[in-house]
């Protein structure tokens, strides 16, 4: 075996299996809905508007949609009363919901309208909702059913000739152009492509079988084959760009946390599934959530929620280290210098992977502090001041068996209740008992109440650091160069062992890290990775007990996610 441990036993502690009973795979239903508004009664006339429709129809049909095609929308009644109840109604949560329109379009206000081909030329300002489709009720009433990803795709910038809004003074209130969206307080998924940005126009044709720049793009690109939407709409927007001559910008509004893959190939899936797997075996409740909202009309988003949905609060037991993850990561001395770690002691350990919001703190910690000795001592006597300032710097501990702990702040050496083993505490302080007993002072998440837990009594006897050898090799992992993103490639993982095996070392601990990001999607996007990155190594043999992860290390830069190897 490649991989032998020293007292593993007294450094970590904690499994969970990871159960099959979620590795079903089930995909979303896709419903589209595409309007081709042609036929205007004293609008100028769109020729073009019916073929975007009708070629945009037979495209999503080839992409498994089922599509409601409506080649003329008369009139929001029309919408309101004969199209939107029976289409809504089909939808169920967690589906992928499209809608185009090819057709007028204006600004009034903070909202964005759709013409109905009945709509005048002039119109008054209080009737403008009542005569025109506003885009953001749209939006908000297909949200009411809980889709996985709603995308609305509008090739409707144009300017509208003679156009007039009618408001005291006489005023033409309306800008011509599509303005930038208003979003509402829903959490679903939405995206929003508009065939031009604010400011400037879209080209259709007057001729009935020529499709407009954006819908012709959108028609040829849309099936590529692994690629996600964000990418193809990319590529739509260059083609259009070009072929008007740099008059035409397509723009994309994005309230999402997903990025669809219309087309999904056989990596794509795969890659999906492997990110699932990794996400399920970690057993944590954020891991899971990310996964979920990360892709929520995979084959997996179902497996993901109904998992979210049995585990209402986080895991009761943790996976811990009773070696911080950032003393591993403060360890790396690439002059091959040996160092050990100091355990933790009094009853508590930390968390595999360093909670998010302490990584900051953790950095003010000296070496001492993080338990970094010298290699070759035998024992250590604890000390109690940098125990406490090492656990109000990482936030949240973990017990490491069952404890006794008290509700009453003027009695916090008695037992109220057992906080269990594997339980996560946020730690907000230390106090005594009246013998002068050291007590830590938190709260167990999803309960408000402070709770006093009395320190393990080993807090006063000699520890024997972990060894963790020389700092033997570091690998940047980076992401998939194209398609789906949240996974490593694990050969590369495996060609790694496999030199550390010829060498023959033997591993000692593998420490993860990525680089922090103001950027909500790219860092769920590097935490993604290094949950897969921390399943691959544990499917190749790692014990996963001497695995850690700091998810925010100041000295990792980009999207790769690093390995580094300690051993002999």
């Amino acid at each position: 075996m490649l991989i032998a441990l020293v007292s593993a036993a007294s450094a970590v502690g904690g499994v969970r299996a990871q159960t099959s009973a979620y590795l079903e795979e089930r995909e979303p239903a896709r419903h589209a809905l595409v309007i081709g508004n042609s036929d205007y009664v004293a609008l100028a006339p769109l020729s073009s508007a019916k073929l975007d429709g009708d070629r945009v129809a037979a495209r999503l049909q080839g992409l498994k949609f089922k599509v409601t095609h409506v080649p003329n929308i008369e009139s929001v009644r029309q919408l309101e009363d004969e199209v939107l109840p029976a289409f809504r109604k089909s939808i169920e949560p967690g589906d992928f919901v499209l809608v185009f329109f090819s057709g007028h379009g204006f600004t009034y206000g903070p909202n964005n309208f759709l013409a109905p081909t009945g709509m005048g030329l002039s119109i008054k300002a209080g009737e403008v909702g009542d005569v025109a489709i506003a885009i953001e009720s749209l939006q908000d009433y297909l949200e009411k059913r809980s889709p996985g990803l709603l995308l609305m795709l509008i090739d409707a910038c144009r300017t509208i000739a003679g156009f007039v809004v009618s408001a005291p003074g006489n005023q033409n209130l309306v800008a011509k152009s599509i303005a930038e969206p208003v979003r509402g307080s829903r959490t679903t998924n939405s995206m929003i492509g508009f065939a031009a940005r604010p400011g400037f126009i879209a080209i259709g044709s007057e001729a009935a079988d020529q499709l407009s720049l954006f819908s012709a793009s959108l028609v040829e690109r849309i099936a590529a084959q692994d690629d996600d939407f964000g990418s193809v709409f990319k590529d739509v927007s260059v083609d259009v760009l070009q072929n008007s001559g740099n008059v035409q910008h397509p723009g994309l509004f994005d309230w999402s946390n997903t990025n669809p893959f219309l087309n999904p190939g056989a990596t794509t899936l795969e890659r999906e599934r492997a990110a699932w797997q990794a996400a399920l075996d970690s057993g944590k409740r954020p891991v899971i959530e990310r996964f979920a909202m990360r892709n929520s009309i995979s084959r997996f988003a179902m497996a993901a929620r109904r998992w979210l949905d049995q585990h209402p609060q986080d895991s009761a037991t943790s996976r811990f280290t009773l070696i911080s993850p950032a003393a591993v990561e403060r360890a790396w001395r690439p002059d091959g210098a040996r160092v050990a770690i100091v355990p933790t002691f009094g009853g508590f350990a930390f968390d595999r992977a360093l909670p998010l919001n302490s990584g900051e703190w953790v950095a003010y910690l000296d070496n001492e502090d993080l338990g970094l000795v010298p290699s070759g001592k035998k024992d250590v006597q604890p000390q109690l001041h940098r125990l406490k300032q090492s656990f109000l710097a990482h936030g949240a501990m973990v017990a490491t068996a069952d404890v006794g702990g008290s509700r009453a702040a003027a009695y916090p050496g008695r037992v109220d209740e057992v906080v269990k083993a594997g339980s996560r505490v946020n730690v907000e302080g230390f106090t005594t008992t009246k013998s002068g007993l050291p007590v830590l002072v938190g709260r167990i998440p999803g309960d408000e109440e402070q709770i006093y837990v009395q320190l393990a009594a080993n807090w006063e006897s000699p520890v024997a650091p972990v060894e963790l050898g020389r700092s033997l090799s570091e690998l940047i992992l980076p992401p998939p160069v194209k398609g789906f993103k949240d996974v490593i490639d694990p050969a590369l993982v495996q060609a790694r062992l496999a030199e550390l095996k010829q060498q023959k070392r033997t591993l000692t601990w593998v420490s993860i890290a990525v680089s922090p990001s103001i950027d909500t999607h790219v860092y769920d996007g590097r935490l993604a990775r290094a949950t897969h990155a921390a399943y691959v190594l544990k499917r190749a043999g790692i014990d996963e007990r001497r695995i850690s992860s700091m998810p925010a290390a100041d000295d990792v830069s980009g999207d790769g996610v690093r390995l580094r190897f300690f051993g002999y």
